[in-house]
């Protein structure tokens, strides 16, 4: 776990992450034109995303399906390895713990990737799953951010306070 958290708290790493994060979140912007609307990650709970999986013709579903395979699996990797890069870096005593809501949007992520690729090829009962994992995904999301923040924040005040003496 330890070289992990060397790897991830690099500086090429962080701005590899971020870098990577920030082009995959722009070829977002081309999906509503393939898939016919908003991508199913947009829909918070089942009902949501079986409306919206409704309307979709085969070619929105089978565009989303390479959307969600190519570009949203690479998606979580960027911003999971930017958040868990800051936290190893920032969170020196403590890292291993502070690395963990990064690391569980990771996975949680890809649990909701395959859940909509299931649906999306005609499993579409399997979505009552979004129903857990989507929540799950912004909250750990959210406090992995708000961590990174939050360590950021700390860092530029100690670096500050470095520069004054």
């Amino acid at each position: 776990m330890t070289k992990l958290l060397d790897f991830l708290s690099s500086t090429k790493i962080i701005m590899l992450c971020l870098i990577v994060m920030i082009i995959i979140g722009m070829t977002f912007s081309f999906a509503p034109r393939l898939v016919g609307g908003e991508l199913l990650d947009m829909q918070m709970n089942a009902a949501d995303a079986s409306a919206r999986l409704s309307e979709m013709s085969s070619w929105h579903k089978s565009n989303h399906i390479w959307i969600t395979l190519l570009v949203d699996s690479l998606y979580p990797l960027a911003y999971g390895g930017f958040l868990a890069g800051i936290a190893a870096r920032l969170a020196k005593p403590w890292r291993k713990f502070a690395v963990i809501p990064a690391f569980a949007t990771i996975i949680i992520d890809f649990a909701e990737n395959l859940v909509q690729v299931a649906a999306l090829s005609g499993a579409e009962s399997i979505l009552v799953l979004k129903d857990i994992l989507t929540p799950m995904k912004f909250s750990c999301f959210s406090l992995a951010a708000i961590l990174a923040l939050i360590l950021l924040l700390l860092a530029a005040v100690k670096w500050t306070q470095r520069k004054r003496n």
